[in-house]
């Protein structure tokens, strides 16, 4: 009987750490995927500071144009 029990008291020690690995691995998913969400933000971030970059400098280029035909 006493060796029953303690196989039992194992078995819930296994399905203890099982169901932990289970509960790290599924929180692990879930930051890969906002990690993969916030790398496609900082892409478009980029993009869109690049093309502001580009407006800011045709700007100033039309505004020495200006300033060379004043």
């Amino acid at each position: 009987r006493e060796e029953r029990q303690e196989t039992a008291q194992r078995a819930r020690r296994v399905a203890d750490a099982l169901a932990g690995l289970a509960f790290r691995l599924r929180e692990r998913a879930a930051w890969q995927a906002k990690l993969r969400e916030l790398a496609d933000d900082a892409a478009e971030s980029e993009a869109r500071a690049a093309a502001c970059l580009e407006q800011a400098r045709a700007s100033d280029e039309d505004r020495r144009a200006a300033q060379r035909a004043a």
